[in-house]
């Protein structure tokens, strides 16, 4: 199952990927965390609302419990709706469930401090945030949070993520019909020189990724 390219990066189970601690997945002003998923169904059984969501696409946190977390992370609430939260302060969140068995383009995007959740190119919530997001010791992770004692593993397929510290996205746009990587190496992409996060795990693809040493 891929998107784009060759291949997919497909969580059947409890896995995920460990990046290492680097400051640049912290952001104090404007950044954008946008990738291609294909949720397969999941249970929410055993996972609570409390704050710390359902599935995971990718999180920056400290490794703790829930007395302890804090950073940020990307992905769905208990019941399937996309996110992007603050452990325990700011978040956004889609007002509906996405579809399973299917691929979509989820994106957050922040500029001069206004927070907005884009699905499918479609901007489904908003919401004022000026937050510090992240630490340059914090542990990032795709696939799961840094929540020990219940992870939020993803079950699907991610092909491709990137990060930029741009608010990429303002408004409704057309959805990307090439990889993020196509885009880096066509030197097409306006905003090449700010992006420092850029996977697309194909088999046979040049990873992209720039200012990020993991």
């Amino acid at each position: 199952v891929k998107q784009f390219g060759t291949a997919s990066l497909a969580f059947p189970t409890n896995q995920s990927v460990t990046l290492n601690p680097s400051s640049s997945f912290t952001f104090s002003g404007d950044f954008t965390i946008e990738a291609w998923t294909y949720v397969t169904p999941w249970t929410s059984a055993g996972i609570s609302d409390d704050g710390y969501g359902g599935p995971t696409i990718m999180s920056c946190a400290n490794m703790g419990s829930a007395a302890t977390i804090s950073g940020w992370s990307f992905g769905f609430d208990v019941t399937g709706k996309p996110r992007f939260v603050n452990f325990g302060g700011t978040g956004v969140v889609s007002p509906s469930v996405l579809s399973q068995n299917a691929w979509h383009h989820i994106a957050v995007s922040r500029e001069s401090g206004q927070l907005r959740l884009f699905v499918d190119g479609i901007q489904v919530a908003t919401a004022t945030d000026s937050t510090r997001y992240g630490d340059s010791a914090y542990t990032t992770f795709i696939g799961r949070t840094a929540y020990t004692t219940a992870p939020r593993f993803f079950r699907g397929y991610i092909d491709s993520i990137r990060v930029s510290t741009v608010a990429r996205y303002k408004k409704n746009f057309v959805l990307p019909t090439t990889s993020f990587a196509k885009q880096f190496e066509a030197l097409n992409d306006p905003y090449n020189d700010m992006v420092v996060y850029n996977l697309p795990f194909d088999s046979n693809a040049n990873s992209t990724t720039k200012g990020y040493n993991g």
